[in-house]
């Protein structure tokens, strides 16, 4: 029996839509499901075969007569045709398993893409982390500026312009300087500057870092849509081959997937009715269906690698994030005095490298086990 790129390409698909602890049991069904298949069509291919070496015993036999030896000829050329139809079967069911089985990692990795869509909408707007290194936004700081403001005013002090009011650059310099010349008691204004040191230390040092990591993140944030866009691209495409025509939303909303396994299984049903035709025309519309299931399920293996590839940035991202952060300086020191914003920020980077690990990066994809399944044929 034949075995065509095709068939090993197959084995990929034998993925687990499901949650990582029940992804080992997905797994072991599919090999036994993929067993079954392959013990099928293995089963009648070698029937037939020994049926025409029988055969060509018979027609080697010295004994018989011609004529039987025609008949013969004739019965080995109907079942070199049976074992033709055996492939095409072969065929027509890989196929038929490969793409249902497609549906279903499509269906899965479109849920993912949604997840990250909430997981990065939940996660520190830019206000939020330009806030957290401006120190304009600490309200002990404020009352400690205003405090210095008031020991250093004098008739002939220049008013500061509002945009420069609100500038955490401009703010850093003014309560320095006024910690050092202001009226007030020695002693009092080094206890205010004591008090906000740390802060001031913080947001100095900070600043740009924060800024890193509002804009990376916006950037993971970009190229999920952009995938999300491409997922139901591809999903259009995928089911264009079946008839299928609602989108990939409509679907998810409807819970529809019923339906989209009835027009792969009418396609299914007319395409075995042309295997054994003896029309050029059936062969190669037959051919020419079955290509296109088969690159619709190429296509989602391009898909699969662009999200992979997308959760690995966005890991390796989280990861450098949290190395920006645990880079203060002062950690240890300030660690009382940090805002409390600060290890929430800290906490969220922590949490979204365990779900780009775990969550949302597909394990059955990886590995050894996926190598065999996808070169190897079932023992």
């Amino acid at each position: 029996m034949k075995f065509t790129v095709i068939h090993i390409i197959s084995f990929f698909l034998f993925l687990s839509p499901l949650d990582s602890e029940s992804g080992e049991l997905w797994f072991q069904n599919a090999q036994e499901e993929k067993l079954i298949i392959f013990q099928d069509s293995e089963v009648k291919a070698m029937a037939i075969n020994k049926a025409i070496r029988d055969y060509e015993e018979y027609i080697n036999d010295p004994s018989l007569p011609d004529s039987y030896k025609i008949q013969f000829l004739f019965k080995i050329r109907e079942l070199d045709k049976e074992l033709e139809n055996v492939d095409d079967q072969f065929d027509l069911s890989f196929s038929k398993f490969r793409y249902k089985k497609g549906v279903e990692i499509l269906k899965m990795l479109h849920e993912k893409i949604l997840a990250l869509d909430h997981h990065f909408t939940t996660l520190s707007t830019f206000h939020e982390i330009q806030e957290l290194s401006n120190p304009n936004s600490y309200p002990e700081f404020v009352k400690i500026k205003e405090n210095l403001k008031e020991s250093t005013s004098q008739k002939s002090s220049v008013p500061l312009p509002l945009i420069l009011e609100s500038s955490p650059i401009v703010a850093l310099g003014f309560s320095v300087v006024s910690s050092i010349f202001g009226e007030n008691d020695t002693e009092e204004r080094e206890q205010d500057l004591e008090e906000i040191s740390c802060l001031l230390d913080f947001t100095v040092e900070m600043h740009s870092d924060l800024k890193i990591i509002f804009y990376e993140t916006s950037y993971l944030m970009d190229s999920n849509e952009d995938l999300k866009e491409e997922c139901y691209q591809l999903f259009k495409d995928y089911t264009k081959v079946i008839d299928y025509n609602l989108t990939l939303t409509e679907c998810r909303n409807l819970d529809d997937w019923d339906k989209v396994y009835e027009q792969l299984d009418t396609l299914i049903v007319n395409l075995d009715g042309m295997i054994g035709t003896t029309t050029q025309l059936d062969r190669k519309q037959f051919i020419q269906k079955l290509n296109n299931l088969e690159f619709s399920i190429d296509r989602l293996l391009a898909f699969v690698d662009s999200y992979e590839d997308f959760i690995k940035q966005g890991e390796h991202y989280y990861q450098k994030f949290q190395t920006i952060l645990s880079s203060y300086q002062n950690k240890e020191t300030c660690f009382d005095s940090l805002p409390k914003e600060y290890h929430t920020l800290d906490l969220k980077i922590q949490t979204s490298i365990d779900k780009f690990k775990n969550t949302y990066n597909v394990k059955e994809l990886q590995g050894s086990k996926l190598r065999d399944l996808l070169y190897g044929v079932p023992q």
